[in-house]
């Protein structure tokens, strides 16, 4: 048997441990028929995830040995067996959730078990090509004077090229836990979506059923060059409870808790802080302003130059600007540490995290996070290295923020990198948020 033990922060305990919260303290109280019944999805991707794992679940009931068991076919290396139990390999692993949990207070330790590649090939000790593994860890979290004990063993089938998942993956977990002396209850989770090189793309759909209640997250990735977005919902049968917006795994952008009384909480927040309602109605315009301009119209909009009164947060490659990137690596970095009372305060960023993600950006903003929590307009400016630095690498400007409101979100409103393009240059530009509020 192959063991390790590294401290970490588990997305599965992380979606446990808020659940619980949550119907704590908001006192939901479901109907046995809404918690059993399946909530229902206009996408006809969603519901053709939803019916194949609907599917699989009674499969993987009637004879959980049939995924979770299996001959090894080849050697995996260490990195292989974080790879296929976690989806990430484990320098990965342990860089987020020693983040999340210095942040958090809770420490969380993992010994692996015995991981097998049971279909497929190996290389260098990692999947090669299409495979199927089985693997087990047993995972411990203590916060304060609770500790919890959660026995798990995995199955994921994919394929994997140079190390790294590609293409649709599919990962089943089954979890065990004692509720009392005496009485382990054990629970099912699967989730299949898409990967490309590694990191999660598109609608990633998540399941778990029990006898009495089921519950759904659907996760939606999007990347851009500072870090990866990710837009949730989670449902506890039919109803949706929570939705939201992260960034790296930060809250970032509106979370929303839903009771059945009708209530709703709405929370706005800017890298993992609470914010203005302001902030977060101005991270996305509306459906219909995007790409309502033409090429003519929108080049009669932008000068092709840095002489305008206000500079671009894109260049004329359409990618954000040297300067954008750095404020937002700052701003992430400023978080790393100050995020204690994120989680529990945007439920949506640990009970929707099944997966980790956005590694890259954590690291670099750890070494970069030099300037304070709350980037406003002289430190935005200082961080991109002064006016002169900013303009030197601008090559689209405008000569009314009028204008670069319409361009903006006509021409980047449905693109991953616009919430940080707009939220970077509003704090440069502080009367582009009326500007926006116009346009919208």
């Amino acid at each position: 048997m192959n063991v390790s033990s590294r401290s970490l922060r588990s997305p599965v305990v992380l979606a446990l441990t808020v659940l619980a919260g949550s119907f704590a303290v908001n006192s939901y109280a479901f109907s046995p028929e809404t918690m059993k019944a399946p909530p229902s999805f206009d996408d006809p991707e969603l519901v053709r995830l939803q019916a194949e794992l609907t599917d699989k679940h009674a499969q993987i009931t009637a004879n959980p040995e049939r995924f979770l068991a299996g001959d090894a076919r080849c050697e995996l290396s260490s990195d292989g067996q974080w790879l296929v139990n976690f989806s990430r390999l484990e320098a990965d692993m342990d860089a987020l959730h020693s983040f999340r949990e210095s942040a958090t207070g809770t420490r969380t330790t993992v010994q692996l078990g015995e991981t097998r590649l049971i279909e497929g090939a190996c290389k260098d000790g990692l999947p090669d090509g299409p495979f199927v593994a089985v693997g087990a860890y047993t995972m411990t979290t203590k916060t304060g004077q609770f500790e919890s004990i959660i026995d798990t063993r995995t199955r994921m089938e994919g394929e994997a090229i140079n190390g790294m998942l590609e293409g649709p993956v599919y990962h089943l977990m089954e979890l065990s836990f004692s509720i009392a002396p005496g009485q382990t209850m054990t629970s099912y989770f699967q989730t299949k979506g898409h990967y490309t090189a590694g990191r999660e793309t598109g609608p990633h759909f998540v399941q778990m059923i029990q006898p009495t209640n089921m519950s759904t997250w659907v996760h939606e990735h999007s990347h851009a060059s500072y870090g990866s977005h990710m837009y949730s919902r989670m449902y506890m049968g039919s109803e949706l409870m929570v939705e939201g917006r992260s960034l790296n795994g930060i809250p970032h952008g509106w979370s929303t808790v839903y009771e059945q009384s009708g209530n709703v909480q709405k929370n706005c927040f800017e890298l993992g802080q609470p914010a203005e309602a302001m902030r977060c109605d101005l991270q996305l315009p509306p459906a219909g302003l995007v790409g309502s301009l033409s090429d003519a119209e929108l080049a009669q909009l932008v000068r092709t130059d840095n002489q305008g009164k206000y500079l671009s947060p894109y260049t004329s490659d359409d990618v954000l600007a040297e300067w954008v990137n750095s404020v937002v690596v700052v701003n992430i970095g400023a978080t790393m540490g100050a995020v204690a009372g994120a989680a529990a305060g945007g439920a949506l960023a640990a009970a929707a995290d099944f997966v980790p993600y956005g590694l890259g950006s954590l690291l670099v903003a750890a070494a970069t996070a030099e300037i304070g929590k709350k980037v406003g307009r002289e430190t935005a400016i200082a961080a991109s290295g002064g006016w002169e630095n900013i303009r030197s690498n601008t090559d689209r400007s405008f000569d009314s923020i009028d204008a670069m409101a319409r361009y903006l979100a006509a021409r980047y409103g449905d693109t991953a990198t616009y919430s940080e393009a707009v939220r970077v240059t509003a704090d440069l530009y502080p009367e582009l948020r009326g500007a926006l509020r116009k346009t919208y």
